[in-house]
């Protein structure tokens, strides 16, 4: 992986050593092998299933990204009708010492090839499905330009190589995390009437993995339903797993890793709604 991220740079930026000409191409050349050199030493030095990297399944909840999607009146709309359960957002690869997303590593000579997934497209539209289209009857370039992203930010830089076995992998990954039923195990189940209390939702999942191996995320509601930190309401939005980056099927205790998701997404606080339709739902 470090080797590929490496050798797409020198490789996408040779224009930028003819103007430099010979001196300041070789210059560039010097600084950039010290970067690299360190990155990739940093890179093989460690062992990828415990202390460099490990892997980020990420589970959206439908109903709450339909809700913010509302909220923020965005040119888009929801694909309906909506999962009834948890789907993927993606299987993030991180870097455990950095806390950080490892991403967008480049690898030009390997691009997203819808055709590789046949074997598995009905799986994908299941359980990794778009939320949000740009309009009806849009559904498969939704999908293809939602997996396009992830393999190219997040797939790229992962333990599996092929664009096939990336995603087949973490297909198989969240059919053995299915939070859905975990929460139904215990009785949890979408409603907009009232709120959840965190430590409800943490003794349902540490039936079935235990307390550290995992992180809940929510977006932020104001009370008049814009989407503002002013006296908020939270809403679950996603539910983050940490698995073994060289083998993905073993949970990782992650207690103090887990980077945020971005986009105005926070630790889930001691009490938060879980959705169970987004249009009838008031702040």
């Amino acid at each position: 992986m470090c080797q590929n991220f490496y050798d797409s740079f020198i490789r996408n930026n040779k224009p930028v050593q003819i103007v430099l000409g010979v001196f300041g191409g070789m210059l560039l050349m010097v600084i950039l092998l010290a970067i690299f050199g360190a990155f990739r030493s940093h890179c093989d030095d460690c062992d990828p299933t415990t202390t460099c990297y490990y892997n980020v399944l990420s589970q959206s909840w439908p109903q709450t990204k339909c809700k913010m999607n509302l909220v923020k009146k965005s040119n888009k709309v929801c694909i309906e009708p909506l999962a009834s359960s948890f789907t993927i957002h993606g299987l993030w690869p991180q870097l455990k010492d950095k806390n950080a997303i490892l991403a967008n590593c480049l690898d030009n000579n390997n691009p997203f090839d819808e055709e590789k997934l046949k074997d598995i497209k009905e799986d994908m539209k299941k359980q990794w499905p778009s939320v949000l289209i740009a309009k009806a009857g849009e559904e498969d370039k939704a999908n293809k330009d939602f997996w396009t992203h992830e393999w190219d930010k997040h797939g790229k830089c992962s333990y599996q190589k092929e664009v096939e076995d990336y995603f087949k992998k973490t297909l198989e990954i969240q059919k053995g995390m299915n939070i859905t039923q975990w929460l139904l195990d215990d009785q949890i189940t979408p409603k907009n009437d009232a709120k959840y209390k965190l430590t409800k939702f943490k003794d349902a999942i540490k039936k079935k993995i235990g307390e550290n191996q995992y992180k809940l995320r929510c977006s932020t509601l104001n009370k008049n339903g814009e989407g503002k930190n002013i006296d908020p309401i939270y809403l679950l939005d996603e539910i983050l797993i940490c698995v073994s980056y060289k083998n993905p099927n073993s949970i990782l205790d992650c207690s103090e890793e887990v980077p945020g998701t971005g986009n105005g997404i926070v630790d889930c606080p001691s009490e938060f709604y879980y959705l169970a339709d987004y249009k009838s739902f008031k702040a």
